[in-house]
């Protein structure tokens, strides 16, 4: 049963009321224009607190356990550091190709936030994040039972690690250095790309973590931990939990839009104003101000600032309840941290600390160090985190010296039983990548046969049903009873965009939807494209569900980092440990000139890791949205501005809630002549271009993509076999087109049932004109009907 469209010339608008749900904010002309002075209030930096109060919740144990873990952190690092540069362990030929960013001397930074926090926290680190993982481990090892302990490292990756953990390490029972050493042997291995890492070697140094414990993924991108912890806070704020997201950042990060905007997204007067749930997002913007950035210096030479934590007073009211902490002194810092993350909890959030500490190392391994002199690096020597505390310890007398020497001894052989294992290429095998060959499975004849029984496969159950339960519907109908049945089937699903809420989205699709849920379902966000959809990634990550509402296509650029960086890349990095649940929704229109009128499919699907959609038919675009909220990959859904504004063309569908294949073109129409492929809603034009009697005695099989990656070319192929041709047409610019990836594809694999090459049509190759000059510059009917003759002509 093929779908048919019936076109309808009236506009059908769709009208609503303001509900109750939805709060007026008005903007006094009194207040506007009041003449008066702005005070800032004031921040606290490097404060001093007697020892007994900077302690207070830590038991000698713990003071003794801080001391430890910044040492197996500096030692971890050294041993990284010689491998690095000898490329050797041992007597073993060893090489990391990829940088190492360490971060010698800023151990107390690490370890004093990490025993702040519980396991319910989540932390997202930097490039350098080496410590943060192992300082928050350790001391959730402390913290856990031997029960949890096992349980965590029987079920990560299967138990894949802890069985190689297991057998390597025999210490009588004992559990918990048992599960020191498996979360070391994972850190060596997955700096080495060992496929007993932690992300089985598929994130290296820059960008592993391990989640049961709190530790979230570092990020290489200087600043795009912010807004996805931001995000990860948007998730614990709508749930309710009573823990944070913080997101770790060095000074060098204050030079990114980024921060600045996801600052400003996790404190939006909104939270307090309109939200049910009052207080801002449950976030701590945490910098480790080393004073360098990639860059060079950040005090005097690359920032404004003359102290990093002034930037919190251009953010709100309460310049996020900022702090300068001496990050030299761990217990400095895990007060800050605690009396942060209370305030934040009780929903006095967000909030930035500004951690002041100083790395001994340079950027990297291949940084000359010609930034600083020698004299300075000593002299922040001279306060030692590491010996610092060691000598307030002793002179407490919470620890003797001997004793320290004795751990630091029984820390060594922890770490080299830990390299010695991960370095084995016979206990620690490398992860190994294969290209896999595409091969064509469907060249048999008989198998075609089977698999192609009618032109619609997916409309094939629909037959076996009640077809009463169908009724028509447009473009825009369709879509937004699929974003409504989706709020209702999915409660931890979220939306949110520019106007999502009042102007009801991208083309009023939210329209009518908006009185059913509160701001913490759908809500209007800040013009931060990138920030959305990086929030998006951690609220997923978090486990929630998120369409963004990106409106049009060409503020791809906008968020370009953040879609190709960061949402294409995580399943992968990951080694599919996130699943991400994110929808990023885009509008392509020929009427809004240079900059909003651009279709960009081609330059989203050229990114590995990204499912791109385009469907245009109201089946295909209910089906098909049902089919991206369960996507295994995220998904980047294309609309038409004209197709969903207007309402012309109506189809029936099911009034049930159906899935179209992701990856299977529709069969729109059949004929014997021509294959005709089309990508987004020049669809129409085809359809309207065979009613031209100049077109008289030639038919088509007229496809309409739908999905645009992945691909299946089984239906295409098996309609070649039959007509010989095909044409290829979209609003893409030809150069360098997925249009040319479709014709290279058919081409390879139909050629032998070619007559001809593939053609293709699309836009001109230029900069899209305002609409009232456009021309040609589109593919028009005149245009698709040239294409038409020149391939089917003898």
């Amino acid at each position: 049963m093929k779908p048919q469209l019936t076109i309808y010339y009236k506009v059908y608008r769709i009208e609503y009321k303001k509900d109750d749900m939805n709060k007026d904010i008005k903007i006094s002309i009194e207040s506007a224009l009041k003449e008066e002075e702005i005070l800032f209030p004031k921040i606290f930096c490097c404060k001093n607190y007697s020892y007994e109060e900077k302690r207070t919740g830590l038991s000698d144990s713990d003071l003794i356990n801080m001391l430890l873990d910044m040492y197996l952190i500096r030692s971890f690092e050294n041993k990284i550091k010689t491998i690095k540069k000898t490329k050797k362990w041992a007597m073993n030929n060893l090489s990391i190709a990829g940088p190492i960013h360490l971060i010698n001397g800023e151990e107390a930074a690490c370890v004093g936030q990490a025993y702040a926090l519980d396991m319910s926290d989540y932390s997202f680190g930097s490039h350098r994040s080496h410590g943060e993982l192992l300082a928050r481990a350790m001391y959730a090892i402390s913290r856990c039972s031997e029960e949890e302990l096992m349980k965590i490292m029987k079920e990560y990756q299967h138990g894949y690690i802890y069985e190689k953990a297991r057998d390597i390490f025999r210490n009588n029972g004992d559990i918990k250095e048992l599960a020191r050493f498996y979360v070391l042997y994972g850190a060596v291995s997955e700096i080495l790309g060992k496929d007993t890492g932690f992300q089985k070697g598929c994130a290296g140094s820059m960008h592993m973590f391990f989640p049961p414990f709190g530790v979230f993924p570092a990020n290489a991108i200087v600043g795009a931990s912010a807004p996805i912890a931001t995000g990860a806070a948007l998730y614990k704020k709508i749930k309710g939990e009573k823990s944070i997201s913080i997101a770790n950042l060095g000074d060098g990060a204050v030079g990114c839009g980024i921060v600045f905007e996801s600052m400003n997204f996790a404190a939006m007067k909104q939270f307090n104003l309109l939200w049910e749930k009052k207080g801002g997002l449950p976030v701590l913007f945490n910098f480790f101000n080393n004073g360098y950035g990639m860059g060079g210096s950040t005090v005097g030479e690359t920032m404004a600032y003359d102290k990093l934590v002034r930037i919190s007073s251009g953010i709100s009211e309460n310049a996020l309840n900022a702090e300068r902490v001496n990050g030299m002194d761990p217990l400095a810092v895990y007060y800050a941290t605690k009396r942060k993350k209370n305030e934040i909890i009780k929903g006095n959030g967000p909030a930035l600390l500004d951690i002041v500490t100083y790395r001994y190392e340079g950027h990297s391994e291949s940084d000359k160090e010609e930034a600083r002199e020698s004299k300075e690096i000593s002299q922040w020597k001279e306060i030692d985190p590491i010996d610092t505390f060691a000598s307030k310890l002793i002179e407490e007398r919470v620890i003797s010296k001997e004793q320290i020497l004795s751990s630091y001894t029984e820390i060594e052989e922890l770490l080299k039983l830990a390299f010695d294992s991960a370095t084995d290429m016979n206990l620690s095998p490398r992860t190994s990548f294969s290209r896999e060959k595409r091969i064509d499975s469907f060249t048999q004849e008989n198998i075609i046969d089977k698999l192609i029984e009618s032109n619609n496969l997916h409309l094939n159950e629909f037959e076996k049903k009640d077809l009463t339960n169908w009724s028509l519907y447009g473009a825009k109908e369709a879509l937004n009873i699929a974003v409504k049945e989706a709020f209702e089937r999915y409660d931890n699903l979220v939306s949110f965009g520019v106007n999502a809420r009042d102007w009801g989205g991208s083309n009023s699709v939210y329209s009518g939807i908006k009185k059913d849920y509160g701001y913490e379902r759908l809500f209007n966000s800040p013009v931060s494209e990138a920030c959305m959809v990086s929030v998006a990634i951690g609220y997923s990550m978090s486990g929630g569900r998120a369409i963004v509402d990106l409106m049009f296509s060409g503020f791809i650029g906008r968020a370009g980092d953040e879609i190709f960086n960061q949402l294409a890349k995580w399943n992968s990095i990951s080694a599919g440990y996130f699943n991400l649940k994110v929808i990023i929704r885009v509008t392509t229109s020929r009427t809004y000139g240079a900059q909003h009128s651009q279709d960009w499919v081609s330059l989203v699907t050229h990114i590995p890791g990204l499912c791109v959609l385009y469907p245009v038919t109201p089946f295909d675009i209910k089906g098909l949205f049902n089919a991206a909220l369960e996507s295994s990959k995220p998904v980047v859904f294309f609309e038409n501005k004209e197709l969903l504004s207007e309402e012309k063309y109506k189809m029936k569908i099911p009034n049930t809630y159906y899935t179209k294949q992701i990856g299977e073109p529709t069969m729109v129409s059949e004929g014997n002549n021509i294959t005709i492929l089309t990508i987004g809603s020049v669809l129409y034009d085809v359809l309207a271009a065979f009613k031209d009697p100049i077109l008289s005695g030639i038919t088509a099989d007229v496809f309409s993509a739908g999905s645009i990656e992945p691909f299946e070319y089984r239906q295409i192929q098996y309609s070649i076999k039959k007509t010989g041709k095909c044409f290829i047409v979209g609003h893409e610019n030809e150069r360098v087109s997925v249009l040319k990836n479709f014709a290279f594809d058919i081409y390879t694999l139909s050629e032998k049932d070619l007559k001809k090459p593939p053609i293709i049509l699309g836009a001109y190759d230029g900069i899209t004109p305002i609409y009232e000059n456009m021309g040609d510059f589109i593919p028009n009917i005149k245009l698709i009907i040239k294409k038409i003759l020149e391939l089917c002509s003898q």
